[in-house]
């Protein structure tokens, strides 16, 4: 059965699933107009008012302009159903905060402890420095050089006055070792 088709002008038209004429032309596929009557020449009236349009101009056709917001709507549902999941990095982002948090209340446990162990520490180098002010050589070991150039070597004897027992305190090179009591 021949229809107009908009762009093709009059053809032999094929009939879809739903038993619609539709113009033959590959790529083409648009619902013919058909004829009102059997007659073999159609009269002006027979056909159904369509209008040709220029082969370059689909964006007037009907058919064009229904596909096109069909697909402009799916587009648009598409993009909003992906801007609603979270993207790879963001799930990676959420899970190192998680991690980073879950640090932060660690180590805020750790501080308090830490706290307490330096405040040891300090108190235990208070007591240090204290019994090294009251060494017999302290400050002057540093400032002691030599005739024979070496620095730092000194040693005093000295006698406990508890026990009156008698020895050496101080520094002596690792070659020399400490010397008995005579």
């Amino acid at each position: 059965m021949q229809g107009r088709c908009k762009q093709h002008g009059l053809v032999e038209g094929i009939e879809d699933r739903r038993g619609r004429l539709r113009c033959p032309v590959d790529g083409c596929r648009k619902l013919l107009a058909t004829r009102l009557s059997d007659s073999p020449v159609p009269a002006v009236g027979s056909l159904v008012a369509t209008e040709v349009l220029p082969p370059g101009d689909l964006s007037l056709d009907v058919d064009i302009r229904e596909h096109h917001k069909a697909l402009v709507l799916v587009n648009y549902q598409r993009a909003i159903r992906e801007a609603q999941k979270p993207t790879t990095w963001e799930a990676e982002l959420a899970e190192v905060k998680a991690y980073v948090e879950a640090l932060g209340t660690q180590f805020e446990g750790f501080q308090d402890s830490l706290a307490v162990a330096l405040q040891a520490i300090e108190n235990r180098l208070d007591d240090l420095g204290g019994e090294l002010n009251r060494t017999p050589l302290h400050g002057f070991s540093d400032k002691f050089k030599c005739s024979c150039g070496s620095a730092g070597y000194l040693a005093v004897y000295v006698k406990c006055t508890s026990c009156m027992k008698e020895e050496w305190y101080g520094n002596w090179p690792k070659e020399v070792g400490v010397p008995a009591i005579e």
